[in-house]
């Protein structure tokens, strides 16, 4: 079995690094979990959480307990896996203290795409038609605009 990483910053405890371990394999896949992602600043940065997995591959994870159902309804499957995906999503950043970000980092697609915590259902289902290479621009990576749906930052 394929295992992909979750990295955090090196800031997180024990405790924090322990309930992402916990909560990871809801998602149907294997993690290695680590805290040690380092950046410098000269004051405090918030929190990261990286997903090293390709979008397409994290869907795929989620989907795949409705997948009778996207063959007969797939609106219906699509809805289901984007509510179980923004619980584990909820999960995530209830298992870290203060402000942070999770991030999916893409190694197929070499684009990152911002999962805010406060992200709506509509979004998550939007995510299964995001193309990381057509939607990431230049800038490789897309964030959610409720105007302009999954989109890179300029």
């Amino acid at each position: 079995m394929t295992r992909y990483e979750i990295l955090m910053d090196a800031t997180a405890t024990p405790e924090e690094i322990e309930a992402v371990e916990r909560i990871a394999p809801e998602s149907g896949l294997a993690w290695d979990v680590r805290a040690a992602y380092e950046r410098k600043s000269a004051g405090d940065l918030p929190w990261i959480v990286m997903l090293g997995v390709p979008l397409a591959t994290m869907l795929a994870a989620f989907s795949k307990s409705y997948g009778e159902t996207l063959g007969k309804h797939a609106a219906d499957g699509t809805a289901k896996a984007a509510a179980d995906l923004r619980r584990w999503l909820v999960g995530l950043y209830d298992a870290r203290h203060g402000d942070g970000q999770v991030l999916l980092d893409d190694p197929d697609t070499h684009t990152r795409v911002l999962l805010d915590r406060d992200l709506p259902q509509e979004a998550i289902e939007a995510l299964w038609e995001v193309d990381p290479v057509r939607d990431g621009g230049e800038a490789g990576q897309v964030s959610w605009d409720p105007a302009k749906r999954w989109h890179p930052p300029f």
